[in-house]
């Protein structure tokens, strides 16, 4: 199971359980601290209360055993003095019975100190009455030696309670530090074990990553090796696609250069179109006047026409009139050349005016040639008659006579 654990939970789990045994010392240093203040408190407010009490009680009764001898020998204020200190004494032990919790022995001795005391106050009034007896002093203290005794010997029993309480607290005092030190001695023991553990499990751990680490930078080694040469490859190439970069770059340059000088050549390309569009638009203006000319020629020719025939009409009219005169006039060989002739003549005639009329059915081809070198394709616009002006039409008029 730990070993499938991450290195960071072991961190936190390892790190987290010290800091839990940190806390459970702290818990246990101040539950031991705060009991052996509360033993310390009682012991301070009662037993070294109470041993006060007595010291102060022994003092006391100490001053009082000296005023009694003092008044005994010298007499004067000694007695009032005496009583005093016996009040004192029943103050102290009343401060003892405040600190309550009193064992029996206790009580049995603080009851003998308060009849020891007032025995004490007693033997006090005795002397008093040998005194004003005018008894000696030796006859006094004769009387009432022993005197003290119940007081004296019941403080000592006091004192002795006390001393055993106090040894009692110490004890338990003494107890409590012990059982504290043990416990946190055993704590610390435990994070100094847990500490240790976590050491070397993070150590292992940290070791089984350093192993993975070298493998793994192993293994970025020869790929850097790799990635290395491959650079230099890529460098290599680089500097060849460099080389050619500049060639293209050089290239475009002059693609450049003559993408300029076509653009050149094209405004003056597109110059040149313009001034032949122009003058194709003049060169159709002009085939249109000359189609127009050419109509207007052709309807004359027409006229012309019309007047040939009727010429040539008459005209082999008077050459068969003519013939039969010369016929008469010569003889029969000579008219019968000019018949000859004037026949010749008519048939030509008659064959001209078939061949006219064929080539006024058919336009003629010689007038669509020069429309169309004229640079304008109007052949519906050229008469029929057009092409025939230097056809069988101009044969005719020469061969017409007068």
């Amino acid at each position: 199971m730990f070993k499938k654990m991450k290195m960071e939970t072991r961190l936190h789990a390892g790190f987290g359980l010290v800091v839990l045994l940190v806390v459970v010392l702290g818990i246990i240093a101040f539950a031991k601290l705060t009991a052996l203040h509360e033993q310390w408190s009682a012991f301070e407010s009662v037993t070294l209360e109470r041993k006060n009490a007595v010291l102060e009680g022994v003092i006391s009764h100490g001053h009082a055993v000296r005023h009694f001898k003092n008044y005994v020998l010298r007499g004067g204020d000694n007695n009032t003095q005496f009583r005093a200190e016996l009040a004192n004494i029943d103050k102290e032990m009343a401060r003892y019975k405040a600190g309550g919790n009193l064992s029996t022995d206790e009580q049995v001795l603080l009851d003998e100190v308060s009849a020891g005391v007032k025995s004490y106050a007693d033997s006090m009034t005795q002397l008093e009455a040998m005194q004003a007896k005018g008894m000696t002093p030796m006859e006094m203290d004769k009387a009432i030696k022993g005197a003290d005794a119940a007081i004296a010997g019941a403080f000592r029993k006091l004192l002795k309670v006390n001393e055993a309480e106090t040894k009692r607290e110490s004890a338990s005092m003494t107890e409590v530090t012990d059982s504290a030190k043990r416990l946190i001695l055993s704590v610390d023991v435990v994070i100094a074990i847990l500490g240790c553990v976590l050491a070397v499990w993070l150590a292992r751990s940290l070791s089984g990553i350093v192993r993975e680490v070298q493998l793994v930078v192993a293994g970025l080694a020869g790929a850097s090796q790799e990635v290395s040469s491959t650079a230099q490859s890529l460098s290599q190439a680089a500097s060849e696609q460099a080389a050619g970069v500049e060639e293209t770059s050089a290239s475009i340059e002059q693609m450049t250069a003559s993408i300029a000088q076509n653009t050149e050549n094209a405004k003056i390309t597109d110059g040149i179109a313009t001034q032949a569009a122009v003058d194709a638009t003049r060169g159709g203006e002009v085939v249109k006047a000359t189609a127009a000319a050419m109509r207007q020629i052709a309807s004359k020719i027409s006229i012309i026409d019309d007047i040939a025939l009727s010429n040539q009409s008459a005209g082999a009219e008077r050459g068969h009139r003519g013939g039969a005169r010369a016929r008469t006039r010569q003889g029969l060989r000579g008219g019968r050349g000019r018949g000859a002739q004037a026949g010749r003549t008519q048939p030509g005639g008659g064959a001209g005016d078939q061949q006219g009329g064929r080539r006024q059915r058919r336009p003629g081809r010689a007038g669509r040639r020069d429309v169309r070198c004229a640079g304008a394709q109007y052949p519906q616009d050229v008469g029929p008659g057009a092409g025939d002006i230097g056809g069988v039409r101009g044969a005719e008029f020469r061969r017409a006579p007068d």
